[in-house]
């Protein structure tokens, strides 16, 4: 998952994601020398974990429906 992958899950900018990314408890990327790719199972735990519900706004996503 890139950097713009990781914003629409979330639901907020690529520049938000680029402010999350440092902090400590953010998943390290898939290869720490690119720092452009994560594991989504990663990022989709620490959403559950630090993300989802913390604020108001912060509602999970919608279940994909094709």
């Amino acid at each position: 998952m890139d950097i713009a992958g990781i914003a629409e899950y979330l639901g907020v900018t690529r520049q938000r994601v680029y402010q999350l990314a440092p902090t400590p408890d953010f998943p390290t990327p898939v290869d720490e020398t690119s720092s452009r790719e994560w594991d989504p199972a990663e990022i989709e735990a620490w959403a559950e974990r630090a993300w989802w519900d913390t604020k108001p706004w912060r509602g999970r996503p919608s279940p994909h429906r094709p």
